[in-house]
Formats: C-alpha cells, structure tokens, sequence
C-alpha cells in the first residue's frame, strides 16, 4: 500500500464462527481478500484499529465507516471513472478526475507499460513530450 493515497477497505467478522476477512478496494465480495489462517474463536468486538507497522507512524484519516449484515450493505465498487483534461493558459495539460480510490497512470507509449502516479487531482503535467495517461482502481 501506499501513502497519501486513498483505500476502502472492508472487514468482515462472523460472530458464530470467529472468522475475518480484509478486502482492499475490492470490486464485489469474490474479490481477493485476506482471510484470518490464526485458530478462530468467537468474540465481542471491542474496537477496530487501523496503524501502519515501522517507526514512522504517518497520519490516517478514516470516515465514513458503515456496519452491515451483508458484504452489498457497506460496498459498491465505484463505477467507471471519467478522466477529464484541457489545456491551461500556460500551454500545461490539467488532468482531473473526481474519485480519489482511482490512481493516475502515465505512460510513453499508448500501448504500456502502464506506472502508478500518485497524483492527486487537478494534476498539471507540461505538455512536452508524449505521455499517455489513464485510471485504475
């Protein structure tokens, strides 16, 4: 994971059974997840916490949080992004985008390889050169 970007994140926890499970910026509930391989036991959850393992612990911002009964209660994946561009008085590309859970791309070729550029928008990006850009989730 990164800094300064953002993530959503859903946990399930299943009272009968102790089982959890993680999912980062998951599409449905088949997504990819994480699930606890420690021996479950059932439990009051107390409290959730969130920290980042090392020295340098960086600041966190977490909101809204949501409590279901069902993965559909507290998720829907984010719908296509739409990236918008237009030329400044400065001759610079200004590429927006208004869902922060998508990350910008660049590339130099159309085709790829695509990077991960953790721009937050409005990116401003001079216009020399040829560079491609694109959204992920």
């Amino acid at each position: 994971m990164m800094t300064r970007a953002t993530y959503a994140i859903v946990s399930r926890f299943k009272a009968a059974t102790g089982e959890s499970t993680v999912w980062v910026n998951p599409e449905n509930e088949q997504s990819p997840g994480v699930t606890a391989s420690d021996n479950p036991g059932s439990a009051i959850i107390g409290g959730v916490a969130v920290r980042q393992p090392g020295c340098c612990i960086g600041d966190l911002a977490i909101g809204p949080m949501k409590v279901g009964t069902a993965f559909s209660d507290v998720w829907t994946a984010p719908s296509e992004p739409h990236l918008d561009w237009m030329v400044d008085g400065s001759g610079n590309l200004v590429l927006n985008w208004t869902n922060a859970l998508f990350v910008l791309q660049w590339a130099t070729n159309a085709s790829g390889p695509y990077s991960d550029f953790w721009a937050t928008a409005p990116y401003t990006n001079s216009l020399s050169g040829q560079n491609y850009f694109r959204l992920r989730y």
